[in-house]
């Protein structure tokens, strides 16, 4: 009911935008008799829009009050690039699993510490639902790129007073909403050439097929990442024209600058919809149809939509 029909998809004979039945394309998804529906191809987006779930932190540095703990333990609390903070594979839920338990970690506190970073926990972290736009550049190239990349400045807990804006280090004067994640999910068709690459700090994991694809762990300046998918395909469970979920999970835990530079390279598949034509004047009288007498005129007890007419 989304409107984009996904190639080649097993759960999806037709899409066309809403969940109502008894319009050729039902609440589930699947072509209804007495209808003529196509595929529609639309062309390009331009910019590519993905849904990105943002959690705001309270830094370690602040505070108990008001009710409130101290901010979390590893936001604001330690330094220094990290890589297997998280296991090669995502969890049932879709969300990464801890991988330092019983061994020392650099930048981490332990896996309960670590499965507040992208889950919703009231009291302690204040998620919001926006969306990351990538503008098109030549192709199927898109890229979203904040050097400065502040998404919260004017939300979570500074939004209600509970923790203090910081200075920012590249602009020491303007105050800053540090210490959140990101989380963002594209699902795409593989084909052979996507490059995905990533600049950006604090820590950044993308999954790919729920497989860890990239590991830019721990607190650190922008560092910038690649994965050419057709080198990882067999890691990666990777096969030509099948369908797989890409997941960006970020975080930024330290209060020196925050960018974040994310490069989608033939990352796309055909957006495309059903559209359905009820098939009245068929001589069927098909789901939806009080008569059908082989035409769409009216006045002859039969209307052009196949209603009854009264006398």
């Amino acid at each position: 009911g989304d409107g984009q029909l996904l190639p080649n998809s097993t759960a999806e004979q037709c899409d066309d935008g809403n969940t109502r039945a008894n319009d050729g394309c039902s609440p589930t998804c699947q072509l209804e008799p007495g209808f003529a529906c196509a595929v529609v191809v639309s062309p390009p987006p331009d910019p590519l829009t993905l849904p990105i779930v943002y959690r705001d932190f309270r830094g370690y540095d602040v505070p108990a009050s008001g009710g409130l703990p101290r901010g979390h333990i590893d936001f604001e609390n330690a330094n220094g690039s990290e890589v297997g903070i998280v296991a090669s594979t995502l969890d049932a839920q879709g969300k990464p699993v801890y991988a330092k338990e019983g061994i020392s970690s650099l930048t981490t506190h332990g896996r309960a510490a670590f499965d507040q970073w992208f889950r919703d926990v009231p009291g302690v972290n204040r998620p919001l639902v926006k969306s990351l736009e990538l503008p098109r550049g030549s192709g199927s190239s898109y890229q979203f790129d904040a050097p400065a990349f502040f998404p919260l400045d004017d939300a979570g807990w500074v939004a209600t007073g509970e923790e203090p804006r910081r200075p920012d280090s590249s602009s020491p004067s303007v105050l800053r909403n540090f210490s959140f994640t990101s989380e963002t999910r594209y699902w795409f068709e593989y084909k052979g050439d996507e490059v995905l690459s990533f600049r950006g700090d604090d820590d950044v994991w993308v999954f790919i097929n729920r497989r860890l694809a990239l590991d830019l762990g721990g607190i650190h300046g922008p560092i910038t990442g690649s994965v050419k998918l057709s080198d990882r395909a067999s890691a990666l469970g990777l096969t030509p024209g099948g369908i797989y979920e890409l997941v960006v999970f970020q975080a930024e835990r330290h209060t020196t600058g925050s960018s974040y530079q994310l490069t989608l390279n033939g990352f796309s598949y055909p957006l495309s919809h059903t559209e359905c034509a009820r098939l009245c004047g068929n001589h069927v009288v098909d789901v939806g149809e009080e008569c059908d007498d082989g035409n769409t005129q009216g006045n002859d007890g039969c209307s052009a939509t196949c209603t009854l007419e009264l006398d």
